[in-house]
């Protein structure tokens, strides 16, 4: 899939973002990402003035259709918006997932564990003007983290609905930094104005995730146009 698409903010940014995924042999299936200018939400700095260029790859194996194993590692070019380059970042990360029921509304239990490495540079660009401090801190430190998160509807989320269907996410983690974190997400999805079309109103939280204390609060309106 391809997407392109410009944010706006304290400047105005085109980004493009390129995710391809394909079967492999015996339940394994491969998938990789390839986004430049793309949002990122590592930390409140990052969120608000900043920016990636990103590759990732993953690996997964399901031995049954309730059961599946991710393993993805990450790595991320950040720039401020004002393409000051701030640094680099790794993350490398092993999932473990149980659907208790296939189909809507599947009740999933996951478990996960992050490691993240990050190299800062000074010159933190735009950032500048959100920041009460020159220069601050803009990545996160190093971390390694541990969480379990319980959804439901996701499976639906992106796909044509001919009914709206609610979906909910929570997670609890804990990271070697900022001890404990917690978020929640949740909104409702369903056939939208055009008969290919489907709609998504959500909004999520989160606090103390990544290695930081930083609290997250999004509200978001989603198109997906299917062809």
């Amino acid at each position: 899939s391809l997407e392109l698409g410009k944010r706006t903010g304290l400047k105005d940014t085109p980004y493009l973002k390129f995710d391809y995924y394909t079967y492999l042999k015996d339940e394994f299936s491969l998938s990789f990402k390839i986004g430049y200018n793309l949002q990122t939400d590592e930390t409140l700095y990052l969120y608000y003035g900043g920016k990636k260029n990103t590759i990732k790859g993953s690996i997964s194996y399901s031995p049954t259709p309730w059961n599946y194993y991710t393993l993805s590692i990450e790595h991320n070019k950040y720039k401020s918006l004002d393409n000051k380059a701030i640094g680099s970042g790794t993350i490398i990360e092993l999932t473990g997932s149980h659907k208790f029921r296939l189909g809507y509304p599947d009740f999933t239990i996951s478990a996960y564990i992050r490691k993240g490495l990050f190299t800062e540079k000074s010159n933190k660009g735009i950032i500048n003007r959100i920041s009460l401090t020159p220069n601050p801190q803009v990545l996160p430190v190093s971390y390694n983290e541990v969480g379990l998160t319980f959804s439901f509807g996701y499976e639906k989320k992106e796909t044509f609905n001919k009914t709206l269907r609610p979906y909910l996410s929570a997670t609890v983690s804990y990271n070697d930094v900022y001890g404990g974190g917690y978020g929640v997400e949740g909104g409702i999805s369903g056939n939208a104005f055009l008969p290919a079309g489907d709609l998504s109103v959500g909004a999520s939280f989160s606090k103390g995730f990544k290695g930081t204390g930083n609290t997250i609060t999004t509200f978001y309106l989603e198109y997906f146009l299917l062809f």
